[in-house]
């Protein structure tokens, strides 16, 4: 299966969690229905694309849609 690739603001460092919020969070979650452990690719406007897991954040703030 081809990785999904979504868009962040800024790539975090090796290791380190990325937010995927609003209608990007809501589409990988909800549409996508993407479980934890699931393989992703992060984009930027700078077209930086590292190979990512997708992990179910704990309450972060973070909701979907927003």
């Amino acid at each position: 299966m081809v990785a999904t690739l979504f868009y962040v603001d800024a790539l975090p460092g090796t290791g380190a969690l990325a937010e995927v919020c609003g209608d990007e969070g809501f589409h990988a979650a909800t549409v996508r229905r993407i479980r934890s452990g699931e393989r992703l690719v992060l984009g930027t406007a700078l077209a930086a694309w590292p190979t990512a897991w997708w992990r179910r954040p704990a309450a972060t703030g973070c909701e979907p849609g927003s």
